[in-house]
């Protein structure tokens, strides 16, 4: 009947007006996203074989290799970071935007399994970093100190000849007692490590590890050590991901 097929009509309206309404809300959050979101790394989830059985080498066997899209040098990365927590309204299960926390590089290659060498690694080639400190306002501030980064074996970093003028040996004391801060331009523990801006051909800065203590030097004066410890024990590792990019 005509009363039928005017009842129809109304609900197709409004179901379209509906449909359109979504639309414009998906189309606002995915430009949202694309103006938050950091740059897209693509990721290659690996899981571990085996760890080097020698003691004092820090590598680790992966069962992905050149014929799953691994090469030589790629960067491998473990744990995905973001800064968002249960009180900005996450949950388990959420698909969430990472940050990476570099753990190594791809040493070889086979058609099916990859050798990763951990920047613990003592014969792990140097890497330029940079230390960084998390400010009031929740972002990271790079201090203006350059610097490498290379292996000690056992899980442990270091960066060596850190000239006096950026540590505060007082200051790193209190920190450790919860006492004063570290001067702005100072090292102190806990600050963390990232690759230098613009290095290893990735689009964007990432954490190595967290400075686990300074130690003056008994070899060269008004120098420090700077120990460095990853943010991950590779003992516990079960999975990693490869970052398929060859560094520049």
């Amino acid at each position: 009947t005509l009363q039928d097929t005017d009842g129809l009509a109304a609900q197709l309206a409004s179901e379209h007006a509906l449909l359109e309404q979504i639309a414009e809300e998906n189309a606002r959050l995915r430009q949202l996203r694309a103006d938050h979101q950091l740059p897209e790394l693509p990721l290659l989830p690996a899981k571990i074989v085996a760890l080097d059985m020698v003691e004092w080498r820090d590598s680790a066997l992966i069962a992905r290799g050149s014929s799953r899209g691994v090469r030589y040098n790629d960067w491998v990365t473990s744990h995905l970071f973001i800064d968002q927590g249960v009180a900005s309204g996450l949950a388990p299960d959420q698909p969430v935007l990472s940050r990476e926390c570099l753990m190594g590089r791809v040493a070889q290659v086979s058609p099916y399994m990859s050798r990763v060498q951990l920047f613990s690694d003592i014969d792990s080639p140097r890497i330029e970093v940079r230390v960084a400190r998390v400010a009031d306002n929740g972002k990271p501030r790079i201090l203006d100190f350059p610097c490498s980064l290379r292996g000690m074996g056992r899980g442990r970093m270091m960066i060596e000849k850190v000239s006096y003028k950026y540590i505060n040996s007082a200051a790193t004391q209190s920190s450790r007692e919860g006492e004063a801060p570290a001067e702005p331009g100072s090292i102190k523990v806990g600050d963390l490590v990232v690759t230098a801006p613009g290095q290893l051909g990735l689009p964007s800065p990432l954490v190595v590890g967290k400075v686990a203590s300074v130690e003056e030097s008994r070899v060269e004066r008004l120098t420090w050590t700077v120990h460095v410890s990853s943010l991950v024990d590779a003992t516990m590792l079960r999975d990693l991901y490869v970052i398929p990019l060859v560094p520049v």
